[in-house]
């Protein structure tokens, strides 16, 4: 994703903007797809040869992948046309899934690195949740997305699929335990967030986009340390809290026989 500080975040990090080969949108939120024009900004003036954009298709409601891109950079139409841009413009090739997949679609493959993705559910947004391969390792990233069923309080098998087996499995961590309307139509509750990582059977559970509103208690934030049991009490494996520029090793561990 590309939401805000992507790009200050990447140079902090020491990474090049120019050596991007890929950039996966798992849905069109604005915390979650923002910076794209800065970075392919940045792309034109430093040298970019290449980038995949991939994203999810349309609904009737919501444009798809192709259709935002347009919006941004159309020649004619867009907030920032792609043609009037200085520089040396890198060569975009749009890779749109269809967000109602249930089973894996390849989006990109480079040697040892593949990269799959399903749709998952995140209220009526089309949303794709992630899974990359590279090097004998393997990592999940759920997206923001919710539990499904009566009153969401299920999840996507499909998404359990994709991950199967995965190292390290990023997940949204985003709203209480305790939420009952609202939120919950986007973001899964703590207890189905262990209960996807449990039923997954992954190691390494990363929680990220971590949330809180003052007097709220609706979001994760408002009582870390309960809604963090509730997961616990669904999954055993390891649980890290994701921070801005932390490294967390990718590894192969055996499993026991």
């Amino acid at each position: 994703d590309a939401g805000g500080g992507t790009f200050l975040r990447l140079h902090q990090a020491g990474a090049r903007v120019k050596d991007l080969k890929l950039l996966s949108i798992t849905h069109f939120h604005p915390d979650h797809a923002s910076e794209l024009p800065a970075l392919l900004w940045s792309g034109t003036l430093s040298g970019m040869k290449n980038l995949v954009v991939s994203g999810p298709s349309g609904s009737k409601a919501i444009p798809g992948l192709k259709d935002f891109l347009g919006s941004l950079f159309n020649a004619k139409t867009g907030a920032f046309p792609w043609s009037k841009l200085s520089g040396r413009k890198p060569k975009l090739r749009a890779v749109e899934t269809d967000f109602k997949s249930k089973s894996p679609v390849e989006i990109y493959k480079d040697g040892n690195l593949r990269v799959t993705a399903v749709g998952v559910p995140h209220a009526k947004l089309p949303t794709l949740g992630y899974r990359v391969d590279i090097g004998g390792v393997s990592v999940g990233f759920g997206a923001d997305q919710a539990g499904t069923g009566t009153g969401y309080k299920g999840f996507s098998r499909a998404f359990v699929r994709l991950v199967q087996g995965v190292d390290v499995l990023v997940m949204h961590f985003a709203v209480s335990e305790e939420v009952k309307r609202g939120p919950i139509r986007f973001h899964a509750k703590p207890s189905v967030v262990g209960k996807i990582a449990q039923a997954a059977g992954v190691r390494t559970l990363v929680l990220s986009h971590l949330f809180k509103v003052d007097g709220n208690p609706n979001f994760s934030l408002s009582n870390l340390e309960s809604n963090l049991a509730h997961l616990k009490n669904h999954y055993s494996g390891t649980v890290v809290l994701a921070e801005d520029l932390k490294c967390i090793e990718v590894k192969k561990i055996a499993k026991k026989q």
